[in-house]
């Protein structure tokens, strides 16, 4: 549970958003996260001689988003920040009408 999740409403008490999603709404992505030296597969090894300790860890990029829904914008960074995956202007519907993409948000003032 988290009170980030509600906002003051213009009556008395909280805009509360809930989404209902349909089956198969929601899409996974992932993209492999380029390093500084050459890493084809992504993955990145750390030697700690003196403990005899080798750390192998992957820096894979994953998304998860609504199908219908495609992210058009342009990151400033190597990936997107939170704040440019949450502008509304980053994302185009692909579907022909919004009421094919299968999610809805009911705002309740209570």
């Amino acid at each position: 549970m988290s009170d980030l999740l509600v906002r003051a409403g213009t009556g008395a008490g909280f805009v509360y958003e809930t989404y209902l999603l349909g089956p198969r709404i929601l899409a996974y992505g992932e993209k492999p996260q380029l390093g500084d030296a050459i890493d084809v597969a992504s993955l990145q090894l750390d030697k700690v001689r003196p403990k005899n300790n080798e750390v192998i860890y992957d820096r894979t990029r994953f998304v998860l988003h609504l199908n219908g829904m495609r992210w058009t914008g342009t990151p400033a960074g190597q990936s997107a920040t939170n704040a440019e995956l949450s502008a509304f202007a980053s994302w185009s519907l692909v579907y022909t009408t919004a009421n094919r993409v299968g999610a809805t948000c009911i705002l309740t003032n209570g």
